[in-house]
């Protein structure tokens, strides 16, 4: 009778009959990078192994290959590109693998915005893959602790006497939370013998989320994946993306692109729409890739935005396109070229003195009031000078009402910095109830409110617009000839300002909340600014300072500001 064998061979490696085959591929992704190419393997070849092993129904493709190739090679990788592209798939799938191929000594920081939005995001697949994982492989490590949002590799002991360590697993971190944003910072110092980062929606993120990295790079067995969808230069992931030459050597091949960062020599993948890998079969047929964009969502934003919306370039391209801030209310180097963030010399007559305020309560937005004051400069232009803006305080748990508190707060403020009621302007749209605390404490004269959400005036919208009329005289063109409402008037007016060179010393946060709103126009040709909300949505945050200096420039024109 003959013996049955004792080992069989995989990788030119014996081992013991029995052995699992995820077994042997976590085995392999234990083993150095050196050691892999000694035997001709590589890490891509067994993260790619242990994909099919674990979760043989779902497909691979170019850009999901690609992702994981690039974050194999690489100690940080970022990933931009358009919508329905696998980015958040695809990094879930690595984190999970990698993992689960070290329990003992790996701890993953995944970061996300909101808590429950994360549940239609990044932490959402990464409990269905870990589910259908531990579905076919009971063995695998990890225990999910869902209202934690945390996959830990501790069990409780039998007596539940041991306290549970969440250094080791994977750790969602929500980096805003009850619309504060919190970042990174509470996580900079933590310890893990294998400490890795997924970062997604980086795009959204507060300018301070990638400190983080300085502290995390560099480490002996550090490695970091970002991704969103790709919207501005100088927001989170632009500079997480930007090439080693600076944004303006980037150039557009149309096609799925690879190039080196600036941001720690980090590896950039972008995913560009017009490439899907559902063009790489007929047109004609069901897409091949469900998941991935298509034809139909392409189609569908060039219809109904056209090639040369920001919609299209972010969602259906997902790269920079030089020119891309024309869709932007502001732009940086625009601003900067009028003056804007310069400061000005005054010709020593009085100023006029003025005061926004975009009211918000507790538990969302913040309560914002701005100064501006305006005059005459030594060159004898009239020039509008903003100051910084300041939060006006707002609590709940507070006796008195979140209006008594804005008008309480106001009164005093307008007292230290001498500025009377009549100049105060605040948005009063959803906010009738304020002007009666103002009324309780002011007086007859209080602050004057303006309505951002009413129709746009018929003043005209600058001093060197004209239309003609149909007897071929010509006139100055009126706000509601230009602007669909009077919010994108509002608006507006701080662009023209600025175009005049008429704004100086404007502040870097004011100035990135207003390159972030984008503006269209209808059919017939009139401007309208992007929704709050449809911002909101989009960033996971409000433009606040730039709708309080906004009504400040307003209440400016009404006492005279031209």
């Amino acid at each position: 009778m003959a013996k049955l064998p004792k080992t069989f061979e995989r990788y030119n490696l014996n081992w013991p009959v029995g052995t699992d085959l995820l077994q042997i591929e976590f085995w392999m992704l234990r083993k150095s990078d050196e050691w892999l190419k000694q035997q001709g393997r590589s890490l891509f070849y067994h993260f790619r192994a242990a994909f099919t092993l674990i979760w043989p129904e779902d497909d691979h493709q170019r850009w999901s290959d690609l992702i994981l190739k690039t974050f194999c090679e690489n100690e940080i990788t970022v990933l931009i590109g358009c919508s329905d592209s696998g980015k958040t798939w695809t990094m879930s799938k690595i984190a999970l693998v990698d993992y689960w191929s070290q329990p003992d000594k790996t701890l993953w920081l995944v970061s996300t915005t909101e808590g429950r939005g994360s549940e239609l995001r990044i932490w959402g697949a990464i409990k269905d893959l870990f589910n259908r994982g531990k579905i076919r492989y009971p063995e695998l490590p990890g225990k999910p602790l869902d209202y934690l949002k945390t996959i830990t590799t501790d069990s409780l002991d039998d007596e539940k006497e041991l306290a549970r360590s969440l250094r080791r697993g994977l750790v969602v971190i929500p980096c805003k939370t009850g619309g504060l944003a919190s970042g990174l910072a509470p996580y900079i110092g933590i310890k893990a013998p294998r400490l890795r980062h997924a970062g997604d929606e980086v795009a959204v993120m507060t300018d301070s989320f990638l400190n983080a990295y300085s502290n995390w790079y560099g480490k002996e067995d550090f490695k970091g994946i970002m991704s969103g969808n790709f919207m501005e230069v100088d927001d989170p992931l632009g500079i997480a993306s930007e090439p080693d030459d600076g944004w303006d050597s980037f150039h557009d091949t149309g096609k799925t692109q690879t190039w080196r960062g600036r941001f720690y020599d980090a590896a950039v993948v972008a995913l560009d729409g017009r490439d899907s890998p559902n063009f790489d079969f007929p047109a004609d047929k069901k897409p091949h890739y469900s998941y991935l964009i298509g034809h139909k969502k392409l189609d569908g934003v060039i219809a109904t935005k056209g090639m040369d919306s920001w919609e299209y370039w972010s969602q259906c391209v997902g790269k920079p396109v030089k020119g891309m801030d024309i869709w932007s209310v502001l732009s940086k180097d625009w601003v900067v070229r009028r003056k804007g963030t310069e400061d000005v010399v005054w010709e020593g007559t009085p100023l006029t003195p003025c005061y926004g305020v975009d009211p918000a309560y507790a538990g969302g937005d913040d309560c914002i009031g701005f100064r501006i004051d305006f005059g005459k400069s030594v060159e004898g232009e009239q020039i509008l000078r903003a100051d910084r803006p300041e939060k006006v305080p707002v609590t709940r748990n507070n006796k008195f009402e979140p209006e008594e508190q804005i008008a309480s707060f106001l009164k005093n403020r307008l007292e230290q910095l001498g500025i009377p009621p009549q100049n105060c302007f605040y948005d009063s749209f959803g906010r009738g109830t304020l002007g009666f605390a103002f009324a309780r404490l002011f007086g007859a004269i209080c602050p004057v409110p303006i309505d951002s959400g009413a129709m746009p005036t018929k003043r005209p919208v600058r001093f060197d617009l004209f239309v003609e009329e149909k007897d071929g005289r010509k006139r100055l063109k009126r706000c509601d000839e230009h602007y669909t409402k009077f919010i994108s008037e509002l608006w507006f007016s701080v662009r023209e300002c600025i175009d005049s060179q008429q704004l100086r010393n404007l502040d870097p946060e004011t100035l990135r909340e207003g390159c972030s709103r984008k503006f269209s126009k209808n059919k017939q040709g009139k401007i309208e600014v992007e929704p709050k909300d449809d911002m909101k949505e989009r960033l996971g945050r409000s433009p606040n300072k730039m709708d309080a200096f906004a009504i400040a420039v307003e209440g400016a024109r009404r006492l005279g500001f031209k």
